[in-house]
């Protein structure tokens, strides 16, 4: 029964107080996104511009200039259409970068704009520098002394400029009499020449799939709940603060990056970056109405979100299981990522042997985000704990084992000394 299970909180925290993300919070989050589209003079004078030069239609049994109300209203209806894959793409692109992956930056806007073949170096009106002019224009606020205008990182764009530029996109490649007057044919023909067809799976992997599919069930959440109290202290953990202050009710994208390294992840595990860290952190997080006004929720992620990331993590890594263990006789799960860790990368890391000689178990054809999965998350996700708990008591004596009462005793003693005004070390 998921609504006694481990993950029931989300009924209360998610704004669409559901286990998923319901098409009721995505017209939510597209409603909020239009209001600030529409309230941008330059946005509603362009379409009007652009209705001008449309030729007459019929409107009530008579010809009548094209309305710009009516423009407006129907590319409304065009994008929130299109919405799911508009907000799956910007967040995939936006997480690329280096920057805050809740905006988007030039250079993950240009790599957006590849992806789906928008520029056009012949084209008068799409190349390159035309994009990048778009992207100015879109992320122009008017309105500086607005509390939205304090919140709205410059020299990025967040989703609800970047519905605009895509308009503004459509307008340049297809519009303006190219192959139509009409700004709302020339965003359908982008949406259906463009970024529907050409977007990668990867850009629009819907995340209720991972949910229904691989995380909600009672194996997941027996597993979780026999390892509660310790994913608790690891949460509390990496939610840090500053020395002596209250800690902030969620954990951020930079503290989850901070767990994945002290967690010896990113050395650990095969083809595990930053990038897979940030998309499994992004997409574990449940859709905020309001991405600018609920800006802290927006960006936190809560535990149960926490739960579904590793559960991500351990879904797209290889991992050996106890048999490989004994094979390669290794003494502990330890000994295993000890010697992997040494190997770093490269040829001496993929010709990785065991003290038996036996060789370490190659990436299997399940390991990534979108492969087709042969095991249940469980039987992975067991390993995965192990490993976890074992990096997090580990300090550097090899001859240490793990135990669930030295790490919570470990990980109480580092948030009381930070809780006194002291350092996390």
């Amino acid at each position: 029964n998921i609504n006694k299970s481990v993950f029931a909180p989300r009924l209360r925290e998610a704004d669409s107080r559901a286990f998923y993300d319901s098409e009721s919070i995505m017209q939510r989050m597209f409603n909020k996104d239009w209001v600030r589209v529409v309230k941008q003079d330059r946005f509603v004078n362009f379409i009007s511009r652009e209705a001008k030069k449309m030729p007459p239609c019929e409107k009530h049994g008579k010809m009548e200039p094209a309305s710009p109300q009516d423009i407006l209203e129907s590319i409304r209806k065009l994008c929130l259409a299109n919405f799911r894959e508009i907000e799956a793409s910007f967040t995939y692109f936006a997480a690329l970068g280096t920057g805050n992956p809740f905006a988007m930056q030039l250079n993950e806007y240009s790599e957006f704009l590849d992806s789906v073949d928008i520029p056009d170096p012949a084209s008068q009106r799409i190349k390159r520098s035309d994009c990048d002019t778009l992207f100015i224009t879109a992320d122009f606020v008017e309105d500086k002394k607005s509390k939205e205008a304090s919140l709205n990182e410059s020299n990025a764009l967040l989703r609800f400029e970047f519905l605009e530029v895509l308009v503004r996109l459509a307008v340049a490649k297809y519009g303006g009499g190219q192959q139509t007057l009409d700004p709302v044919e020339a965003l359908r023909m982008l949406f259906d020449l463009n970024i529907r067809p050409k977007l990668p799976a990867i850009a629009t992997e819907d995340s209720n799939t991972f949910r229904e599919k691989r995380l909600y069930n009672e194996e997941m959440d027996n597993l979780y709940a026999e390892n509660l109290d310790v994913l608790r202290w690891v949460y509390k953990r990496f939610i840090l603060r500053e020395p002596g202050a209250l800690r902030p009710k969620l954990m951020t994208l930079d503290y989850w990056l901070y767990f994945c390294q002290e967690a010896h992840l990113f050395s650990s595990l095969p083809s595990f970056t930053q990038r897979e860290a940030k998309l499994c952190y992004l997409r574990s997080q449940m859709m905020v109405q309001d991405e600018l006004l609920d800006r802290v929720r927006n960006e936190g992620m809560t535990f149960i979100d926490f739960l579904e990331a590793i559960g991500r993590v351990a879904d797209l890594t290889t991992l050996p299981s106890e048999k490989d263990l004994h094979q390669m006789r290794y003494r502990s799960l330890l000994d295993y990522y000890l010697a992997v860790e040494r190997a770093g990368t490269g040829q001496e890391a993929a010709d990785l042997k065991g003290p038996s000689g036996a060789p370490h178990p190659a990436r299997r054809p399940s390991a990534g985000f979108l492969e087709r999965k042969t095991r249940p998350l469980a039987e992975k996700m067991k390993p995965f704990l192990d490993m976890l708990f074992h990096w997090l008591d580990y300090d550097g004596d090899v001859k240490i084992e793990y135990s669930r009462e030295h790490l919570i005793k470990t990980l109480k003693a580092i948030d009381k000394k930070i809780a006194d005004g002291g350092n996390e070390r």
